[in-house]
């Protein structure tokens, strides 16, 4: 029952605050394939139609889904280990910085992690289980999902084979 509340209230909160032209920066964009979650990462960035949401379609109309949707397979999800061996070359080097040196694991990356996935940069990416569960901070959602062909953008559904253009995206927001 508290759950359900809850979310009345992050629901009502959200849209007073969209109606109210207020920028949004807490998301995460997941992709989903073979019914698992393959990336699900935590970003900061200004995110508002014209801005991030429309990079993220962009993105998705220039590259080839079918090409990203196999080297999702590829996918691995990083390790502890591997953030430790990050954060030893980080002890040891001061010169490395997270933001600039490790983009995949950076939360200022937003949309290019899709680029550095499909250009097979990055081999191993962050699911963050802690902000998928249902988190009063993460104002918006971006998901591809491969199993059901769509992009899902703030709840609404594109369809990956046939993606809209801009004016027929921003639209769908106003």
């Amino acid at each position: 029952m508290i759950q359900m509340s809850m979310s009345h209230l992050k629901i009502d909160l959200l849209l007073y605050l969209l109606t109210n032209n207020y920028m949004w920066t807490r998301h995460l964009t997941i992709i989903w394939k073979n019914w698992e979650i393959k990336l699900a990462q935590y970003w900061q960035w200004d995110w508002y139609p014209s801005g991030q949401w429309l990079a993220l379609l962009n993105i998705l109309k220039l590259i080839d889904i079918k090409n990203l949707s196999d080297i999702t397979d590829e996918l691995k999800e990083v390790t502890q280990d591997d953030y430790d061996a990050i954060n030893k070359k980080i002890d040891e080097d001061k010169s490395f910085d997270w933001h600039k040196d490790f983009l995949e694991y950076s939360r200022d990356t937003g949309t290019d992690i899709i680029k550095l996935i499909y250009d097979k940069w990055v081999r191993k990416v962050q699911i963050d289980r802690e902000m998928l569960k249902d988190n009063i901070w993460i104002e918006w959602e971006f998901e591809i999902d491969f199993d059901t062909n769509k992009y899902i953008c703030c709840g609404v559904d594109f369809p990956l084979d046939n993606l809209p253009d801009e004016r027929e995206f921003l639209a769908k927001f106003e």
